[in-house]
């Protein structure tokens, strides 16, 4: 989900297990609101130190700078991040 406004940020639960080859993709991509055909970047900003481990996740943080975009929107992370 998109939270903050300035600047705007994007959290996502990534699964430790997959943690790793999550972070050694090139870039990332994020789809709002299911629109697959128009995907957003995002740039990495940090990723928390402890994961959740009733869900065995960690908290991957992005930043986004794209017009238009409020908070509250749903987005998920684009399959074909690089």
């Amino acid at each position: 989900m998109i939270y903050v406004n300035d600047p705007l940020r994007v959290e996502a639960p990534v699964p430790t297990a997959g943690l790793a080859a999550f972070l050694a993709r090139d870039s990332f991509e994020i789809v709002v609101n299911g629109n697959f055909a128009q995907p957003v970047p995002v740039t990495l900003d940090y990723v928390s130190q402890v994961a959740d481990l009733s869900s065995n996740s960690q908290s991957v943080c992005f930043v986004q700078d794209a017009p238009g975009m409020i908070p509250g929107y749903q987005c998920v992370i684009s399959p074909m991040g690089g």
